[in-house]
């Protein structure tokens, strides 16, 4: 007999092989699914934390604009109590629930003043600051806002 002849273990086998392609199919139906899904999710999550990041930098924008007119507010009052060429920084440390501002101003008329009625002014100063500090934003919704005022003397 030739190798082309039937044989029962052949049929057999062709069978197997349209089972495991029947199972191939379910394989790759399930696969398609699943990639969906991973597709769907990480569309969802990369929305959703780039609507925080939004979130993030809208917030930080409003602070830096309140920050720009609290130093404005400040020089201004500082004017009005003629030290209106001070020297007026503002530094800004943010940790997770804190917001630690630090104002640092300079004047030649509190580096030339005795000592006494230094101290006087810079607690008058400080006392009229601190009224501007009560209407930020950050202090009034009550996050942990801290505003330091540094006079620099020389």
């Amino acid at each position: 007999m030739s190798d082309r002849t039937w044989r029962p273990e052949g049929r057999a086998r062709i069978k197997r092989c349209e089972v495991s392609r029947g199972n191939w199919l379910k394989w790759l139906e399930r696969g398609l699914i699943l990639a969906l899904v991973g597709v769907f999710l990480f569309c969802t999550a990369d929305t959703v934390r780039g609507q925080e990041a939004m979130d993030v930098k809208e917030r930080e924008a409003f602070y830096r604009a309140q920050e720009e007119q609290l130093l404005r507010h400040t020089r201004c009052l500082l004017r009005e109590q003629g030290f209106g060429d001070s020297g007026v920084t503002l530094n800004r440390v943010v940790e997770r629930e804190e917001r630690i501002y630090t104002f640092t101003i300079h004047h030649r008329r509190l580096d030339d003043m005795e000592e006494g009625k230094r101290r006087e002014t810079v607690a008058a100063l400080e006392k009229d600051l601190r009224t501007l500090t009560v209407e930020f934003p950050g202090a009034a919704e009550g996050a942990n806002c801290v505003f330091v005022y540094e006079f620099m003397i020389l």
